[in-house]
């Protein structure tokens, strides 16, 4: 039989019958807990069989063979998810192993870290799962289905072929572990953020990137944000233009008129500073002769 009960209970659970079997060899059984809640134990029955059962979501499944006829001295060991049951065969006297595999465990603490302008690297905190080999981060641009993005040994992890901050790919990441016989754990905790890739066909300003102009027009959000008191505001200009840059207040009052004048194609970074100003939302607008963008920021002091 099996009860549980919570450690700030005085009483047990009602028992719940695990097997019926009048043969004393079933006092002989040996129980593991796994990472994932579950129990797990071996046992022999009439037969002499060694016999393995495992309670998860509040049943017992059926009994599944391990060994038959003549096993005896059964032991059963989990590490993270996987189960290992030991035992001596009666008829060679022979000790014997078996593994259960199953899926690792999930990656926890995903998350991305990185500047405007930057490649973006992820890092995660790594699954115990003893026969762990590798992990796989995964990639899924503006809405369509997740593909791999790329794998690696560590806990950490850079898409080379992607920069954070222009607005023209709404991505999110995700990572999971791998084991030595290609079983997949569940998926980690998600990220997003807007960035360009490679193959949008957009240039990118990372690491090892080639520094000519960019293809696109874009006005990046300020960073550091919420900032106090200056922030620097960047936008991206593929041919030469007259180019306006001003910040409002959540009134539409103009409070600063940062650039107003002719720029060439390139990369421009303009600081903002907010000293004699109030805390709250401010709103800054980017308009050439072909292209408007609005974003907000938010002072705090």
């Amino acid at each position: 039989y099996y009860k549980n009960r919570n450690l700030s209970s005085t009483s047990w659970s009602s028992a719940t019958l695990i097997q019926d079997d009048s043969n004393p060899y079933n006092n002989l059984i040996d129980m593991a807990l796994t990472t994932d809640d579950a129990i797990h134990i071996v046992y022999r029955d009439y037969m002499d069989d060694i016999q393995y059962k495992k309670w998860s979501g509040g049943s017992w499944s059926s009994s599944t063979t391990v060994d038959e006829d003549g096993g005896r001295y059964q032991k059963i060991y989990a590490n993270s998810n996987d189960i290992y049951v030991i035992w001596n065969d009666t008829d060679d006297e022979t000790i014997y192993l078996k593994q259960r595999d199953t899926a690792p465990l999930a990656p926890t603490n995903f998350a991305v870290s990185g500047d405007y302008n930057e490649n973006p690297t992820f890092t995660w905190d790594a699954s115990q799962e003893a026969d762990r080999n590798g992990y796989v981060i995964y990639q899924k641009a503006n809405g369509q289905p997740y593909v791999q993005a790329g794998t690696t040994n560590q806990t950490t992890w850079t898409d080379v072929d992607v920069i954070i901050g222009p607005e023209i790919d709404n991505l999110t990441y995700m990572v999971k572990a791998k084991d030595k016989f290609n079983n997949y754990s569940p998926a980690s905790n998600e990220v997003s953020f807007w960035g360009l890739r490679k193959n949008s066909g957009g240039h990118l300003s990372g690491p090892g990137a080639k520094n000519d102009k960019p293809n696109f027009y874009t006005l990046l959000q300020n960073y550091p944000n919420p900032f106090n008191p200056s922030t620097k505001i960047k936008f991206n200009l593929p041919e030469d233009g007259f180019v306006s840059l001003k910040v409002y207040d959540i009134n539409g009052k103009q409070i600063a008129d940062l650039v107003h004048d002719l720029r060439k194609a390139g990369r421009y970074a303009v600081d903002f500073n907010g000293q004699h100003l109030s805390s709250g939302i401010y709103i800054y607008k980017m308009k050439t002769g072909k292209f408007m963008a609005i974003k907000r920021m938010l002072l705090l002091k």
